[in-house]
C-alpha cells in the first residue's frame, strides 16, 4: 500500500513501478509480472526484512542528496550538486554577482572538493575559486584559466585549515550561457599537485595550443612531471613517489613519467595525464594535449601505369590540388618504416624509391 511517496511492504502485496522512484531486487526474492512486482508469500520473513531495510536505505540515500544553486547562501555538505543560478535546465541570468561558500559537514573527509563536468559561460563573465571560507582567502583559479568546457576539479588545499571552498560568480549585461554542475564530494587534506606535459616527439604545433600530426601507428613520445607548489607544507612530494597515469583516449593506458603510444585508427585524440601523490591526493589540472592522425592514403593509378615498381626505379607522381588543400600534407609509404613526406610538393616531380 502506498501514500504518496511512502509504502507500507506486506507479504504478497504488489508495488507499481511508477509509485516509487528507487527499488533494489533480488532475483530470489522478488517476481516480475505485467509491468508489476510481487512479493511471494512463500518467502521466508528474513528476507522481507532484509528487502525492506536495504530498500528503506538506499531511498534514504538517494533522496539525501541535495542541489544548491548559485547565490549568497553559504552550504555545509559533503554531497549533492552545483548548479548555476538556473539550475540543471536553465541558463544564469545577465548582471549577477554571488559569492557562496563551501564548507565540510565532517562526514567524509575535510576539505571541499567541486567535480565540474565542464564551465560554460558568456564572454565577460567568470567564475573564481578561493582557498578558504572567504575571498580574502588565496585565490586558486579562475573560470578563464581553464579551456571551455573541459572537466576541471578544484579543492581546498592542505595550507587551508578550514578545508572550505569560496566561488564568486559575477556576470555582465552582454548574455548569458548554459553555466555549470558540479558535484560536491569532501576529501583528504591535499597539497596541490599539477600535472605538466614537458615535452613530446614529434613536438605539438603551435607548442602551447597545438596538434601532434602524426601517420596511423607511428610512435609518439611523452615526458611529465609534476609541479607541487605547497610541498613540504604538511608532507613530502615529488616525482620519485608519484604515480604517474597517461590516457591517450583510444582505451590506451600507460604508467610512468615518460612513455610513448601508436594510434592505431585515423582521427583526433586527447591524451590527458593524470598524478596520484604519496596521500593519494590527484592533480587538478588537465593538459588537453591534442593528437591528429591522418587518414591511410588512397592512390589511383592511370591506365597506362607500370604495374610492377622496383628498388631503385624512379617513378613521376602528381597530386589534385583541390585535394591538397584539405591534406597540407601528402605521405607516401613505399615499404619503408617510415613514410616519406612529401609537403607542398609540386604538381610534378620525381622521386626514387
Amino acid at each position: 500500500m502506498c501514500v504518496g511517496k511512502v509504502c507500507i511492504l506486506t507479504t504478497g502485496s504488489e508495488i507499481v513501478a511508477d509509485s516509487i522512484p528507487h527499488f533494489i531486487f533480488f532475483c530470489s526474492a522478488v517476481r516480475c509480472f505485467n509491468g508489476r512486482t510481487n512479493l511471494s508469500n512463500q518467502l521466508p520473513a528474513l528476507y522481507m526484512k532484509l528487502l525492506l531495510t536495504i530498500f528503506l536505505l538506499f531511498t534514504v540515500s538517494c533522496l539525501s542528496a541535495q542541489n544548491y544553486l548559485m547565490n549568497n547562501t553559504s552550504v555545509t555538505d559533503c554531497s549533492g550538486t552545483f548548479y548555476d543560478s538556473g539550475g540543471n535546465a536553465g541558463n544564469y541570468g545577465n548582471n549577477e554577482t554571488f559569492t557562496k561558500t563551501f564548507c565540510s559537514d565532517g562526514t567524509s573527509g575535510t576539505h571541499i572538493q567541486l567535480n565540474f563536468s565542464g564551465i560554460d559561460l558568456a564572454p565577460g563573465d567568470v567564475l573564481c575559486f578561493y582557498d578558504g571560507p572567504n575571498t580574502a582567502a588565496n585565490l586558486l583559479s579562475c573560470s578563464d584559466d581553464y579551456s571551455p568546457g573541459s572537466p576541471i576539479i578544484v579543492q581546498a588545499t592542505a595550507a587551508n585549515s578550514s578545508g572550505c571552498l569560496t566561488v564568486q560568480f559575477e556576470s555582465d549585461g552582454n548574455g548569458v550561457a548554459s553555466g555549470w554542475s558540479a558535484v560536491i564530494a569532501c576529501v583528504a587534506s591535499c597539497q596541490t599537485v599539477l600535472a605538466n606535459l614537458v615535452a613530446t616527439t614529434p613536438a605539438a604545433f603551435p607548442a602551447d595550443t597545438g596538434w601532434i600530426d602524426v601517420c596511423p601507428n607511428e610512435r609518439i613520445f611523452f615526458n611529465g612531471t609534476g609541479s607541487y607548489p605547497q610541498n613540504g607544507f604538511a608532507y613530502q612530494q615529488s616525482d620519485l613517489t608519484t604515480t604517474f597515469e597517461w590516457n591517450f583516449g583510444d582505451g590506451g593506458i600507460s604508467y610512468g613519467p615518460n612513455t610513448s603510444h601508436r594510434f592505431d585508427e585515423p582521427g583526433g585524440y586527447y591524451v590527458q595525464l593524470f598524478l596520484v601523490d604519496a596521500q593519494g591526493c590527484r592533480s587538478t589540472n588537465l593538459i588537453n594535449q591534442r593528437i591528429r592522425v591522418a587518414p591511410r592514403p588512397g592512390f589511383s593509378w592511370p591506365g597506362d601505369a607500370t604495374e610492377q615498381i622496383c628498388a631503385g626505379d624512379t617513378i613521376q607522381l602528381s597530386r589534385i590540388r583541390a585535394k591538397l588543400a584539405r591534406h597540407p600534407h601528402a605521405f607516401f609509404f613505399f615499404g619503408r618504416r617510415q613514410p616519406l613526406r612529401l609537403a607542398g610538393f609540386a604538381r610534378w616531380n620525381r622521386y626514387s624509391i
